[in-house]
């Protein structure tokens, strides 16, 4: 059983493990290691990347028990290996994960909306209210976040039997009381308290901030689409971006691009019409020329 260095320290950012077993699979190779610092995917997150010794480890799963880590070399079984996490990544991951985390508190704390699905990929997150919100509510939502990120508040992993945990059922925004054993509780101060696998910054100020992007109706509640951390850094400079370029070549300032873009809609709107009462008129002499002939 490897040991799960990672659940009690995110900040950990390499060991010394031995190898325990190595498979060759689909032109890589599942190494097994006595303990790990890299996460396996699961609960909605991402898997860690990196290396081990000199192998690149670009997926970490777990099944039965046994965390593997895909490499694209062999490595021998009962040598020593240095595993180093590509931190950007990880730090990416705990960003993310945790947001949604703080998000998924603030629709439910806020206005009642629960969380039913969580998704995250290399470029999107998002997560499934069963509630429907306005752009105001979200709004809120986000700010309410914000303000508990920038408190920079401690972020506690737990460990505790579901009988325990049955306990905290009326402070949690979601139990699942068909967990059974010890349960992993990640619990934000005075914030969100739940059951989680995943890795996640030790205080809150580490994600920086979470942005929502859009929303739109899903399954009766709605889809939000969000960022955090460096994603949503670099989001809004992407965005600011194409907004200057759209501005320059509109030849006015930023924020007076939408009623610029409408009104260039609006003439060319008036221009098609002038061209098709022009069409319609010459379609017209040529019937008048055409009978009369």
């Amino acid at each position: 059983m490897t040991i799960k260095l990672f659940e009690n320290n995110s900040l950990l950012k390499q060991c010394v493990a031995k190898v325990t077993a190595c498979t060759p699979k689909d032109g890589k190779y599942l190494v097994e290691l006595d303990q790990t610092v890299f996460f396996p995917e699961g609960g909605g997150q991402l898997s860690d990347r990196g290396k081990l010794a000199d192998t690149v480890v670009s997926h970490v799963s777990e099944k039965d028990g046994h965390i593997y880590h895909e490499c694209d070399k062999p490595l021998e079984v009962g040598a020593e290996a240095e595993a180093v996490l590509d931190w950007p990544v990880r730090l990416d991951r705990m960003q993310q994960h945790l947001g949604e985390h703080l998000l998924s508190y603030a629709c439910w704390k806020l206005f009642k909306a629960n969380n039913i699905g969580f998704h995250m990929n290399e470029d999107d997150v998002f997560i499934d209210l069963d509630k429907e919100l306005t752009d105001e509510e979200l709004l809120q939502a986000e700010l309410y976040t914000n303000e508990i990120i920038w408190e920079n508040r401690p972020v506690h992993i737990s460990y505790m039997d579901s009988t325990e945990a049955v306990k905290l059922k009326d402070k949690m925004r979601k139990f699942n009381s068909k967990l059974t054993g010890t349960l992993r509780i990640v619990s934000v101060e005075d914030a969100d308290i739940c059951t989680c696998c995943g890795t996640h910054p030790p205080f809150t100020g580490m994600l920086g901030s979470v942005k929502v992007i859009r929303h739109e109706k899903h399954k009766g509640g709605c889809r939000v689409e969000f960022v955090c951390g460096r994603r949503a850094l670099l989001d809004a400079d992407a965005k600011n971006s194409t907004l200057l370029s759209v501005a320059a070549s509109l030849s006015v300032k930023p924020e007076q691009v939408p009623a610029a873009v409408n009104k260039q809609k609006n003439d060319l709107l008036a221009q098609l019409d002038i061209a098709k009462s022009k069409l319609l008129k010459i379609e017209e002499e040529k019937l008048q020329e055409t009978y009369a002939a």
